[in-house]
């Protein structure tokens, strides 16, 4: 009855307590940046730039709790950066038809989003920045940049 009750909390403790030593290394974030812009204005200044979907200074531990059950604001966060990782990551490799097909799609569900926000310009453009901890201090380099696009999509 022993063995059997070791055997089961043998299994069982890997479920709860998990190993993190499946990455092979942990490198730079990805970060979506957007900029809206006016009607006029076909150049983006610096400071025109803003994270997407940015995480909260400060989580309530009851909030982090919450999360641990629901979180769709983590899982549409996670899904922009995975969209955002393969662009990079096929651009990197020189598969230009691969991030030929992705750029269009990023593109497309950020004017869906644009506009399901009720933004009141006409066109946007993003930037897809890489995040890594250089020497304890964060360090953004621009890994991709979109044309300007129209928030409305051209008719076809």
């Amino acid at each position: 009855m022993t063995g059997i009750l070791f055997r089961w909390t043998g299994l069982f403790l890997p479920v709860l307590i998990p190993s993190w030593r499946f990455f092979a290394a942990v490198g730079p974030a990805p970060r979506i940046d957007i900029a809206i812009i006016s009607d006029d204005g076909q150049t983006i200044a610096e400071e025109a730039w803003r994270e997407l979907l940015p995480r909260p200074d400060q989580l309530t531990v009851a909030r982090q709790l919450g999360q641990l059950l629901l979180s769709p604001a983590i899982n549409e966060r996670l899904f922009w950066l995975s969209l955002a990782e393969r662009l990079i990551r096929h651009q990197a490799r020189g598969e230009d038809e691969h991030a030929a097909r992705l750029a269009p799609m990023l593109t497309g569900r950020l004017r869906n989003w644009l506009a399901a926000a009720n933004t009141q310009s006409q066109s946007f453009a993003y930037r897809l920045m890489l995040v890594d901890d250089a020497d304890g201090s964060l360090v953004s380099i621009e890994a991709y940049r979109s044309d300007i696009h129209q928030l409305t999509a051209p008719a076809q």
